[in-house]
């Protein structure tokens, strides 16, 4: 960036940020898909929040000037979207386990489910 009036920190803010602009659209076309092969249990639709949450997230840092410009930019934004990823699953092993937990509290449907596991329903017909 000869000659565009900025000084060297600010030079080099542009240069990683334009670089993850021009990153974009590639990245957000075909991260999504990556994600979902390697977490098959996230939707198409939580694999593209998690990209778009990657990308956002290291748009920041750009800005802030917290990223080198000797940072490799899709490596960085891929396990970005990665941690996204796995977040998203440890939330949602988080919110399954809740529920089991929540049903066994209820005692009635746990007697009602061991009383008809317990039974031949033909039977008691």
């Amino acid at each position: 960036m000869v000659g565009d009036g900025l000084e060297g920190e600010s030079a080099v803010l542009v240069d990683v940020s334009q670089r993850l602009l021009d990153l974009y659209p590639e990245f957000c076309a075909r991260e999504p898909y990556a994600l979902q092969q390697q977490f098959p249990r996230l939707s198409l639709a939580s694999c593209q929040d998690a990209a778009q949450e990657a990308y956002l997230a290291t748009g920041r840092l750009a800005m802030a000037g917290r990223l080198p410009q000797s940072t490799d930019l899709v490596a960085y934004l891929r396990r970005a979207a990665r941690n996204r990823a796995r977040s998203e699953i440890r939330h949602q092993s988080r919110a399954d386990r809740r529920l089991l937990i929540r049903g066994r509290d209820v005692p009635g449907i746990t007697a009602a489910a061991d009383f008809l596991t317990g039974q031949d329903l033909l039977k008691a017909l």
